[in-house]
C-alpha cells in the first residue's frame, strides 16, 4: 500500500520496506515486492531488531549475507536498534562496507533514565564507518512522556551533533508513534531549536540532504 501511495502522491519520495532480515528466504521475499505497483520507489529496508530477545540478532550470519545483498541491489538498510544492539549493528556495518546504513531513532538511548553510556561511546563507534548516517527521531517516547521540555533532550542532541556532525544527520518525524509523547507540531518545533544556530548548508543537509543521498531519493524540486 505504500508503495502504491509512493506512486500516486508526489510528496512521498521513498518507502523504507519491512523484511525479516535474518530469514532464509528473504532476498526472494524482496524479489516478489517487485511485481508491486510502485516498487520503483523501494529504496531501503529495515527489520524491527530491538524488539528481538536476540541482542545478537544483527550479527547472525544469515542477517549479514541478505544485508550485503541489499548493498549490491542499492538498497539502505535501516537500523532500528537500542544500546543493547549497538555492539551487533557494529559487528554488521564491519561487515557490509558496501551498504549504506541509517540508525533511527538515535539508537534509542534511555532518555528517562538520563543513560549517556555505553550508548554514546558505541555511537562513535558506528560513526567511524562512512556508510553510516543518523536519523533523529524517535526521542520523545524515550523520555518521560508527560514530563519532558528541551533541555531533556539537549545533551543527546548535542551528543549526536559532535559524533556525526550536521553533514551525517537527517530528520525523522517518527509519526505517528511520537502523538504517544508529543505533537507532530512540538516535534517540528524542537527540532527548529535544536538546529537553530546550524549554518544554511548545514540545516540543509538535516532536513533534506542526507536523506536524500542516503536514501537515494529522486526529489523534484518544482
Amino acid at each position: 500500500e505504500l508503495l502504491e501511495l509512493a506512486k500516486l502522491d508526489p510528496l512521498v519520495s521513498g518507502v523504507v520496506g519491512f523484511l525479516k532480515i535474518d530469514a532464509a528466504d528473504a532476498i526472494s521475499h524482496l524479489d516478489g515486492y517487485e511485481s508491486l505497483p510502485g516498487y520503483e520507489y523501494l529504496v531501503g529496508i529495515r527489520d524491527i531488531a530491538h524488539d528481538y530477545p536476540d541482542e545478537n540478532y544483527l550479527s547472525k550470519p544469515q542477517v549479514i549475507q541478505n544485508v550485503k545483498e541489499l548493498g549490491k541491489r542499492g538498497f539502505s538498510y535501516d537500523l532500528l536498534t537500542k544500546t543493547p544492539h549497538m555492539n551487533a549493528a557494529i559487528e554488521l556495518v564491519k561487515s557490509c562496507p558496501d551498504t549504506q546504513f541509517i540508525i533511527d531513532h538515535i539508537s534509542k538511548p534511555y532518555i528517562a533514565k538520563k543513560e549517556m553510556q555505553p550508548w554514546a561511546e558505541l555511537l562513535k563507534t558506528l560513526a567511524g564507518f562512512e556508510n553510516v548516517v543518523i536519523k533523529v527521531s524517535g526521542i520523545f517516547t524515550e523520555a518521560d512522556w508527560g514530563s519532558w521540555s528541551y533541555d531533556t533532550f539537549k545533551p543527546y542532541l548535542v551528543q549526536v551533533t559532535e559524533i556525526f556532525t550536521p553533514a551525517r544527520m537527517m530528520f525523522g518525524s517518527d509519526w505517528p508513534v511520537c502523538l504517544l509523547a508529543a505533537t507532530y507540531k512540538q516535534t517540528i518545533e524542537i527540532m527548529e531549536k535544536f538546529t537553530e544556530n546550524f549554518s544554511n548548508n548545514e540545516k540543509e543537509n538535516f532536513w533534506a540532504k542526507t536523506a536524500i543521498s542516503s536514501y537515494g531519493l529522486k526529489v523534484n524540486n518544482s
